[in-house]
């Protein structure tokens, strides 16, 4: 059986779990780092099922949960990426990266898997000095 909920749905829940808390207990160490008074109780419970069955809290919502867990909103809410880095390979390259790598296992590599691996290094840590901001702020 797979969990197709997001990656963040299931975090929620498992930190919640880890703590041995009901949705009940989740939803009343939130009204503590609510910088306003939260709607009713079983408003917030039923509110809490929706995000732990995957849909997305609201911009008002995501820090305080990513609080309440003791982590930043992006490292728990992650900021959708601006770039599709498999199609800017695929564009520069003409390879796309299964086919990369797969050339990289050849004794002879040429120069336009050489470039690939270039655009992908690039690509890549690119993304990690964004996420690493981005995680910090």
């Amino acid at each position: 059986m797979t969990d197709d909920r997001p990656a963040w749905a299931r975090r929620i829940a498992a930190e919640r779990g880890a703590r041995d808390w009901s949705q009940r207990d989740a939803v009343r160490a939130l009204r503590v780092h609510a910088p306003t008074e939260l709607p009713a109780e079983e408003s917030m419970i039923r509110q809490w099922k929706r995000w732990e069955s995957g849909q997305m809290p609201n911009d008002f919502y995501q820090p305080i949960i990513a609080a309440l867990f003791g982590t930043v909103t992006h490292a728990l809410f992650p900021a959708p990426a601006r770039r599709d880095g498999d199609r800017e390979i695929l564009a520069a390259s003409g390879m796309e990266t299964l086919e990369i790598v797969s050339r990289l296992n050849r004794s002879d590599v040429d120069n336009s898997t050489l470039d690939a691996l270039r655009i992908t290094a690039d690509r890549l840590s690119s993304e990690y000095i964004r996420s690493c901001r981005v995680s910090s702020s």
